[in-house]
């Protein structure tokens, strides 16, 4: 990190001061801080440069992947958020706001970044999001108002010919008075985008054992359109999200317990939080027959346990149409639907699911109207 005074001898910069004891490939100043991205120590570091010609070293935080190419700051500068230019690599967050305490928040890639082995590259903060350049990827917009739980809420591809390597968008700038977004494209050129700042829809919680109040870890926490997936941490606690507003039906999934499933609405900038206590595999499953007893309609699966086939029974006949019942398994997917026609009240289910735990789910338009538990081939549960 080397400074040099532009101001005394205009056209011939003479250099004053620096930190040259680390290679820093990029750093920027604000007020008498200088935040630096040591990318080969895979780091960022801190220095105070009150006195420019003896700047002094104050902190250091290693990043996700440990090849850390640049760092930004929040406005309030209490966050920093920095990219490692790696495949595999990751936007962290950081909070910045105790230099001897300096904490790790999250870390973000966009959906379709692991399948793609996607690279990013540079990262700006701008009003609450972040702009950051993903070679291949594109331009990938995040609402950073939460910086513990960062949401894609959009995304430009430059350079949709290729999903892998070092090709594509090299810089993302969002500061012009405009507020156009200018998107450098090694292959193809300069882009001008007209980005739309979107806030997320935040699904936030925990996961506990019924019985015992203990955390879940490694719970999975679904919604059925799968735009949200996430897993608990040790402490049994989730963040997600997505830019969609809506009712969303959640699922929750963990090894040897029964799943839960929930609606939930979900609005621009709020946190839904949810508190979820799951119950050990072989107990009665309350949270569904809670959840049923307010729905539309009773729903009656039989014979339960069953084979491959058995007869869905409503307590009134369907009076709405285009109405589905699905079969959902415990990881959240859909292994079957079968369209209800308005009138009827007793449908035939087939599916082709291994033994094991199911929900027989009543829908139509987002909204559920009822619910029942299906056991293929196990011990009634309902």
């Amino acid at each position: 990190m080397l400074i040099f005074d532009g101001a005394s001898t205009p056209g011939t910069p003479q250099y004053i001061g620096g930190v040259n004891t680390r290679y820093s490939h990029d750093n920027f100043s604000r007020n008498d801080t200088l935040w630096s991205a040591d990318v080969y120590l895979g780091e960022f570091s801190v220095a105070d440069v009150s006195n420019p010609r003896a700047p002094r070293l104050l902190a250091t935080q290693p990043t996700s992947s440990r090849f850390t190419h640049n760092c930004w700051l929040s406005d309030d500068g209490k966050y920093l958020f920095t990219t490692d230019e790696k495949t595999f690599g990751t936007v962290d967050a950081f909070d910045v706001s105790n230099i001897d305490d300096i904490e790790f928040l999250d870390r973000f890639s966009p959906k379709g970044a692991k399948e793609n082995r996607a690279i990013p590259h540079n990262t700006h903060y701008y009003k609450g999001f972040l702009a950051t350049s993903w070679y291949t990827e594109g331009v990938v917009i995040t609402d950073a108002h939460r910086p513990q739980n960062l949401i894609e809420t959009g995304r430009y591809d430059t350079y949709p010919q290729s999903k892998q390597g070092f090709e594509g968008c090299w810089g993302a700038y969002p500061y012009l008075p405009s507020g156009l977004l200018l998107a450098s494209d090694i292959s193809t050129g300069l882009y001008v985008l007209q980005p739309q700042y979107r806030r997320a829809c935040y699904l936030e919680g925990v996961v506990r054992d019924k019985t015992t109040n203990l955390p879940v870890a490694g719970a999975q926490v679904r919604t059925l359109s799968e735009d949200i997936a996430e897993s608990t941490d040790l402490e049994g606690v989730f963040r997600g999200g997505r830019v969609q507003p809506g009712i969303v039906t959640v699922v929750i999934a963990a090894g040897g317990y029964l799943s839960d499933t929930l609606e939930v609405e979900l609005q621009p900038g709020v946190v839904k939080e949810l508190n979820i206590l799951l119950e050990k595999e072989g107990t009665t499953p309350t949270s569904t027959r809670e959840m049923a007893r307010h729905l539309k309609y009773e729903l009656l699966v039989s014979p339960n346990p069953c084979s491959e086939n058995c007869q869905a029974t409503l307590s009134q006949p369907l009076t709405e149409d285009r109405a589905q019942l699905e079969i959902w398994n415990r990881l959240g997917q859909r292994v079957a639907s079968i369209p209800a026609a308005k009138g009827n009240s007793q449908f035939l289910l087939t599916f082709p699911g291994p033994p094991g735990m199911y929900w027989v789910r009543l829908h139509r338009n987002g909204q559920t109207l009822g619910v029942e538990t299906l056991v293929r081939n196990g011990n009634v549960a309902r």
